[in-house]
């Protein structure tokens, strides 16, 4: 098992262990891929999302844990680099920037990187955020109401940040897709009216207008627009489309499964600690539909198109410089003393 760290803060008992590392597809650790698998297992709220995918094999995978009385709570990040096979990584593909893929943008029109080989070996994207909880009395898994989300999030920062240092990795941006309540809930902290570590928009960091980066709504954002939509806003498009006769509520209970009320929210409250989101993890199933829909006047395609006008990103892009990325976690370390 590899092993970085050992941390006692008021008593609890905090561990970092390198899972993978960088360009090489063998774990290092048999038992940390489970927990990585059992983390990861999270996602599936949202849909059936696998727990491991192409770029894994490339990708630097850090979990972390700590111990609180009987129960060991476990949280897991993924860092892909840009450069190796396959070319990217997943948070550049789920992108538009000024309506185009990155690797067509940053050929055709970007004269800040030069080209697209030379932007990919500066960049480390950050994704498969997930954590869960187990406690001792009945090893069952909780992916609810974790508690110490920052801290480990922190550490796996701080350790990953060390490494690559120490590698001579040539980062220079940090990157990844993140809803803005993920980040001021359970990513950063504030202090005198900043959240750090600070998470810029890639549009400020590219120079572009704010409407200039969005999701590519050709990936996976409809296939799981729970993580990736504004939720209330599909909600209203497909009670507007309900009202106007061009589908009914059997459409959409057909491809959920169950029946679903269309004119109350579908997430109320607080988005990260509400349990209905698994209510809609079979939404994609309907909103990723070819041709003629059930029950319905329209095609898969007219709804899409229909949605890409009403429904606001709910994921976003944002893009650090590496060097900021690290000062912020070492002030943020500092402040938590982890």
């Amino acid at each position: 098992m590899s092993k970085i760290t050992h941390d006692k803060i008021r008593q609890l008992e905090f561990n970092v262990y390198k899972a993978k590392d960088f360009y090489n597809s063998q774990w290092l650790d048999k038992y940390l891929k489970e927990q990585t698998a059992n983390a990861r297992k999270s996602f599936l709220r949202y849909g059936h999302v696998p727990a491991f995918d192409v770029y894994d094999t490339k990708a630097a995978v850090y979990i972390a844990s700590v111990k609180d009385g009987d129960t060991t709570e476990w949280l897991s990040i993924r860092f892909v680099p840009g450069a190796g096979f396959p070319k990217g990584t997943s948070d550049l593909e789920e992108c538009l920037f000024n309506g185009q893929t990155a690797r067509n943008w940053l050929t055709v029109d970007s004269e800040l990187f030069g080209d697209y080989d030379n932007f990919l070996s500066q960049i480390v994207s950050i994704s498969k955020i997930c954590g869960f909880s187990e406690s001792g009395k009945n090893n069952i898994a909780e992916y609810w109401g974790l508690k110490y989300t920052l801290k480990l999030f922190v550490l796996i920062n701080k350790h990953f940040i060390a490494d690559a240092l120490e590698s001579n990795l040539p980062f220079y941006y940090i990157m990844g897709l993140f809803r803005d309540e993920l980040i001021k809930k359970k990513l950063t902290f504030e202090v005198e009216d900043t959240h750090i570590p600070r998470f810029t928009p890639t549009h400020k960091t590219l120079g572009l207008p704010a409407n200039k980066v969005c999701l590519n709504r050709n990936s996976l954002a409809y296939q799981f627009p729970a993580y990736f939509l504004e939720m209330e806003d599909v909600r209203g498009a497909l009670q507007e489309l309900v009202a106007n006769n061009k589908i009914s509520k059997k459409t959409i209970e057909y491809y959920l499964g169950h029946k679903i009320d269309i004119d109350e929210p579908w997430i109320s409250g607080t988005f990260l600690k509400n349990r209905q989101i698994s209510r809609l993890k079979n939404l994609g199933r309907f909103l990723i539909t070819e041709g003629k829909l059930r029950d319905s006047s329209m095609t898969g395609e007219q709804l899409r198109r229909f949605l890409d006008l009403h429904v606001r990103d709910g994921a976003k892009s944002k893009m650090m410089k590496f060097e900021s990325w690290q000062q912020d976690i070492k002030k943020l370390a500092n402040i938590l003393r982890v």
